[in-house]
């Protein structure tokens, strides 16, 4: 557990901010009513979230990892 705060927390937590955010503008700002699951807007509502979330998340990885407080790929045999 020690290991996932120190290598991940900073990472998963600026995706989440990133794909939250991205979704709150959506619902507050564009569509005013609630968008139901089987809607195609909303999953791809989601999908342009995912895609935020992954490029913001990017830079804070490649920190972690140039200071080698995360390796490139967990979890590989070493």
């Amino acid at each position: 557990m020690r290991k996932f705060f120190k290598a991940d927390l900073l990472t998963v937590s600026v995706f989440e901010l990133a794909l939250l955010g991205w979704l709150a503008v959506m619902h507050f700002r564009v569509f005013h009513e609630t968008l139901l699951p089987s809607s195609p807007v909303f999953w791809f509502i989601i999908l342009v979230g995912l895609i935020i979330g992954f490029f913001t998340a990017w830079p804070p990885s490649l920190l972690l990892i140039r200071r080698g407080v995360k390796t490139e790929v967990l979890g590989t045999p070493q």
